[in-house]
């Protein structure tokens, strides 16, 4: 009984869409900060200006979204839990999905193709000795606060790469591609082209698959 509410609290510390790597493990949140320090003391001691390097940053306050804005950014958010399984088994035995993000031991969170794919991998972990609790995440409440000119592209396809997302987005200054963990931002000049972009989005697929378009948190 206890085992099940410490796993139920887990599951709901999860719950929501998750952006850039949110879920990592304690070990890889160490690699990522010591990377991001190294790469920090390497950018500082370097003259050469940032731009030449092929490295924009843009600093950008959060704002929150209202609206028909909010409304569209929350049926989408919706749809990526749909295609989204928080699991808790052990031994883990979860094949078919796009991604799966390691919470800790024994908790997971597997993305899936299609909300179709979703549904029958819960069926068949459902039916599975050794699965304790299997559920999809919800979408989180409150205000959400996100940087008006970065896009988050969710489920991308691992064959995809930066040159395609370029033409897929082409007013976009810069487009950033994670291929490991299956997302990319594409960065514009202004807040106009971004929402612009994000209203025309709505039906977005690369290499035959619907990713999710979505505003990037604040950052």
């Amino acid at each position: 009984m206890e085992e099940e509410e410490r796993l139920k609290k887990l599951l709901n510390s999860t719950k929501g869409m998750v952006q850039e790597g949110e879920l990592l493990t304690g070990e890889a949140q160490n690699e990522t900060k010591a990377e991001g320090q190294k790469r920090k003391i390497n950018e500082e001691s370097s003259e050469e200006p940032k731009r030449k390097r092929g490295r924009i940053r843009l600093k950008q306050e959060g704002v929150k979204l209202e609206g028909d804005l909010l409304a569209m950014h929350l049926k989408r958010e919706e749809e990526g839990c749909a295609r989204t399984l928080l699991i808790s088994t052990n031994p883990p035995a979860i094949a078919g999905a796009l991604t799966v993000k390691i919470r800790q031991f024994g908790l997971f969170v597997a993305e899936f193709r299609t909300k179709a794919e979703a549904l029958k991998k819960k069926k068949e972990l459902e039916a599975q000795e050794g699965t304790k609790m299997i559920q999809h995440p919800e979408v989180k409440q409150g205000d959400r606060i996100v940087n008006p000119r970065k896009l988050y592209i969710d489920h991308v396809p691992e064959e995809v790469t930066e040159e395609d997302l370029k033409k897929a987005f082409p007013t976009a200054i810069v487009v950033n591609l994670n291929s490991e963990r299956h997302y990319a931002n594409p960065v514009f000049e202004t807040k106009e082209e971004a929402e612009k972009v994000f209203r025309e989005k709505e039906n977005f697929k690369l290499k035959g698959l619907k990713c999710l378009v979505l505003y990037s948190n604040k950052g």
